[in-house]
């Protein structure tokens, strides 16, 4: 089919195709369009497209940007464990049905948290008195025949029930003390290592000048970094090497000791509360030391890595560095 001719006075060319003949063209003349009727057709259809395209860039966005602030929230709380702000309750039917079973599974979720926290600080507190009294008890006990061993054993076993209330109290304060502070991580590692039992320890500080985090807690952050050196004690071997970098936007603090390591298929398992190798049996300890720390550097927008030193095993820390401190 062709067409030819002026606008309002075209030609339509059919070609017939006669079996056993020659084709043969034939025109109808009439009022049709011209030769612009590609041309116009062309252009209705582009603009059909656009709009298409324009109407389908529009439905996506009330789609997909509800969504995509539901993926932020989640993500918050899976990192944190704190209940993140509640996203707007926008978009279709479904995704507004969504936003609000997560906020409010995300305030059940806090809430139980937050009684069994409570339950198991007031539980350990409340533990610390009598089991003071117990040794104060047996340290009182007269130095007769066979007395002395039971004492030491009685002694023993006390301190080691205290070691541990006092573990369930370290977690519980991993996700309750408040980030208030402004915090030099150098100056802490410092401060640390220069006072105590802590002269085993190589220092390798990479970091020039102060190294700053906020918000933040100091004693979190201490008591993350001696959870990481009775670790590194405990369960593996000398020299301990505590290093701390910083690029343009984060600070690395790594823990590294030369002992036996821990296998790959172990290392996710050891940070969860209570767990503790085959290995482990026999050596003191409650299995809550890593648990502790990772709650620490998540709360502070931070990761935690178990890595191979060969020998050995270098837990490293990421902190997102703050900005630079206000002028005085």
């Amino acid at each position: 089919m062709a067409v030819s001719g002026e606008p309002g006075g075209g030609v339509t060319w059919l070609e017939l195709l006669p079996a056993g003949h020659p084709p043969t063209w034939v025109g109808v003349h009439g009022a049709l369009e011209g030769t612009g009727l590609r041309g116009r057709g062309a252009l209705g259809i582009a603009l059909a497209v656009l709009v298409f395209l324009g109407a389908a860039a529009w439905l996506s966005r009330i789609i997909v940007k509800p969504l995509l602030d539901l993926q932020a929230s989640v993500k918050t709380f899976a990192e944190t464990g704190e209940r993140p702000a509640a996203p707007p309750v926008r978009g279709p039917i479904e995704v507004r049905q969504l936003t609000q079973q997560f906020d409010d599974f995300a305030a059940q979720r806090v809430q139980q948290d937050d009684a069994r926290q409570m339950m198991l600080a007031g539980i350990s507190h409340d533990l610390r008195s009598p089991l003071g009294r117990i040794r104060m008890a047996a340290e009182l006990l007269p130095d007769a025949p066979g007395v002395a061993a039971r004492r030491e054993s009685i002694v023993r076993n006390a301190q080691v029930a205290d070691q541990l209330v006092g573990s369930f109290l370290s977690l519980v304060r991993s996700a309750t003390e408040p980030l208030e502070e402004r915090v030099d991580l150098a100056a802490l590692v410092r401060d640390l290592l220069g006072h105590g039992d802590h002269g085993d320890v190589t220092l390798e500080l990479q970091a020039a000048g102060p190294v700053w985090l906020e918000p933040a807690s100091g004693v979190l952050l201490q008591r993350a970094l001696i959870n990481l050196l009775d670790n590194a004690r405990h369960h593996g071997r000398p020299p301990v090497v505590v290093r701390l970098q910083t690029d343009d936007s984060h600070a690395t603090l790594t823990v590294r000791d030369h002992g036996p390591g821990i296998a790959p298929e172990q290392r996710e398992t050891l940070l969860r509360p209570f767990y503790r190798g085959a290995s482990d049996r026999g050596v003191p300890g409650t299995g809550l030391g890593l648990p502790v720390v990772e709650r620490c550097v998540r709360r502070h927008g931070g990761e935690m890595q178990l890595l191979d030193a060969a020998p050995g095993l270098a837990v490293r820390l990421r902190f997102p560095l703050a900005g630079r401190p206000p002028s005085v």
